[in-house]
C-alpha cells in the first residue's frame, strides 16, 4: 500500500497537478482573506460570519480541486491502460481506485486544514476549539464523500470526459445554489455537502448550529457510494 502510494506522489510530479491544485488554493486564499477583511472593515469581527464566508468559498473550491485531482490521477491510467499491467502485478483496478481516493483525500485534506489553520494564525477568522473541530471535520468528511463519487465516476463511465463534466456543472451548481437548509439539492448532489455540513447557519433571527443527523446522513451516503463503486469497479474488471 505504501508503495503505491509513493508511486502515485512520484506521479504526481511528472504532471501539472500540484501546481494547479496550489492556483486553486492560493485563489481560494485570497479571495476569502478579500471578503472577510471587506466584511470586517465595515461591521467589525464576526466569528460565525468569517467561518461562513470560509464554507462559501470552500463550497466551489473543493469540489473543483475534487474534480481536477481526480482527473489527474485516473486520465493517465485510462489512456495508456496502465491498470491492465498492474492487474498482473496482482493490483487491481479496485485496489488502485482505493489508492487513488487515499492520496487526493490526504492531500486535499492537508491543504484545507492548513489553509483554515493560516487564516486562524493570521487573524482572519475567529474560532473555538469547539468549531474549529466541526468546522475541518465536516469538510474532510465532504472531502471524502466527494472523492469516492468523482473518482469512481472516472472508472465506471464509458467517456471521462462526461465524468469531468458531471464534476465542473455540479460545482457551479454548489457554489450558486447557497447551502440553503436541507434543500433538496443538497441530498442528492454530494458536490454541494461541504455547504450541507456548514456546522452554523446566519438567519436573521441568530445563528443556528446545525444538527449531527447531518453528519449521519452523509456518513452513510459515503458507505453507500463506497460499495456501489467496489461493485461496480469489480464487475468492470471481470468484464
Amino acid at each position: 500500500m505504501w508503495k503505491l502510494l509513493k508511486q502515485e506522489i512520484t506521479k504526481s510530479k511528472r504532471t501539472y497537478l500540484f501546481a494547479s491544485i496550489l492556483i486553486l488554493w492560493l485563489i481560494s486564499f485570497f479571495w476569502i482573506g478579500a471578503g472577510v477583511s471587506q466584511a470586517t472593515n465595515s461591521q467589525g469581527h464576526n466569528m460565525y460570519f468569517e467561518n461562513n464566508m470560509f464554507i462559501t468559498i470552500q463550497a466551489f473550491i473543493t469540489p473543483l480541486l475534487i474534480v481536477l485531482t481526480s482527473n489527474e490521477l485516473i486520465h493517465k491510467e485510462l489512456e495508456t491502460k496502465m491498470y491492465q499491467v498492474l492487474n498482473v502485478y496482482d493490483v487491481s483496478l479496485w485496489k488502485l481506485y482505493l489508492i487513488k481516493c487515499l492520496y487526493a483525500i490526504v492531500l486535499l485534506s492537508i491543504l484545507i486544514v492548513c489553509q483554515y489553520e493560516l487564516f486562524v494564525m493570521l487573524g482572519i477568522i475567529g474560532t473555538t476549539k469547539s468549531l474549529t473541530i466541526k468546522m475541518l471535520f465536516n469538510i474532510i468528511l465532504s472531502i471524502i464523500c466527494m472523492t469516492l463519487l468523482q473518482t469512481g465516476l472516472y472508472l465506471i463511465m464509458k467517456k471521462e470526459s462526461t465524468a469531468l463534466i458531471i464534476g465542473l456543472f455540479a460545482s457551479v451548481i454548489s457554489f450558486f445554489e447557497g447551502g440553503l437548509n436541507f434543500n433538496w439539492l443538497n441530498i442528492f448532489l454530494p458536490w454541494t455537502y461541504v455547504r450541507f455540513l456548514d456546522p452554523i447557519t446566519i438567519q436573521p433571527l441568530g445563528v443556528v448550529h446545525n444538527y449531527w443527523y447531518y453528519i449521519m446522513f452523509v456518513i452513510v451516503v459515503t458507505v453507500c457510494i463506497f460499495f456501489y463503486m467496489r461493485k461496480k469497479i469489480k464487475v468492470q474488471v471481470i468484464n
